[in-house]
């Protein structure tokens, strides 16, 4: 049963990594993630039902420590799609604060179950018993709630250990995010200041939309809402009425859809040309 679990879990990270490799739209990666991870409890539960365990340890092991770890990966890809979906689109100050409310609000979680996320914590093993046996249920007050137990392959304890182990992993997530949102730095170990777009809007959508429109970003793959999320947090500026703005601009009668565009491309060539206008050489001083 072991080698078997540590075989499909090793299959579900590999199948994981490609995903999240090769797909950048957030919701379709989601998709693809929830059902794969689905695909392997989905398995891993067929295995279970057709065999049974050869002694009371090994289910407790299976359902305190397996169970849970595939779980957990369940849990912990739907909030951070969620934390990364309702995240500000603008201002550090802002992404941070609402990072470290998400910390407190795992925290609060723990708290609310301190008990059980001691005995999680610690590895206890009293009550495993009645915590990781299947059909046990003592009616003590120490056994949690759980959502929708199948019998065949739910203990009382297991689906909240997946919750312990995704919320542990979702804080270790937050406090990297917060850490990336530091200044970064040059080559040089240098602190590189902060960029904020202080022109026009719409000028701003027509670099967007021609990026978009020319497939530089991610091969070309990268979904027009998710370059837009991305720019409107470096540049730190609110994006919400780009699309209006878009509008705008396709509907220009006297000026240049790409009027920007076309300020840009003058000041280039302007600026290439006098650089490359005939200077005078030197005149050389014979000895």
């Amino acid at each position: 049963m072991r080698q078997f679990s540590e075989k499909l879990y090793l299959e579900l990270r590999d199948e994981l990594e490609d995903v999240l490799t090769k797909e950048q739209n957030p919701t379709k990666r989601l998709t693809s993630t929830l059902l794969i991870i689905k695909n392997k409890i989905k398995t891993l539960r067929e295995f279970v039902q057709s065999k049974a365990f050869s002694s009371k340890e090994d289910e407790i092991y299976f359902f305190k420590y397996i169970k849970p770890r595939f779980y957990s990966l369940l849990i912990y890809e739907s909030a951070l799609f969620t934390l990364k979906n309702n995240r500000p689109v603008t201002g550090l100050e802002k992404i941070k604060a609402y990072y470290i409310q998400e910390i407190k609000f795992i925290d609060r979680f723990f708290r609310q179950h301190s008990f059980h996320y001691e005995y999680y914590r610690l590895g206890a093993q009293d009550l495993d018993d009645i915590y990781f046996i299947r059909g046990e249920n003592s009616g003590s007050i120490l056994i949690p709630e759980i959502p929708d137990p199948d019998p065949s392959f739910s203990t009382s304890c297991d689906y909240l250990f997946a919750q312990m182990k995704a919320m542990e992993m979702l804080k270790d997530k937050l406090i990297k995010m917060i850490d990336n949102l530091s200044p970064q730095t040059d080559s040089l170990g240098e602190p590189v200041a902060e960029m904020k777009w202080t022109g026009d809007k719409v000028n701003l959508a027509e670099v967007i939309y021609g990026i978009y429109f020319t497939g530089q970003i991610n091969n070309g793959k990268t979904e027009l809402s998710t370059l837009i999320k991305w720019l409107g947090r470096v540049f730190q500026i609110d994006l919400k009425r780009i699309y209006s703005d878009y509008k705008d601009i396709r509907n220009r009668k006297i000026a240049s859809p790409t009027r920007y565009l076309d300020q840009m491309r003058t000041a280039m060539h302007q600026r290439i040309d006098d650089e490359n206008a005939f200077k005078p050489t030197s005149i050389l001083v014979k000895k």
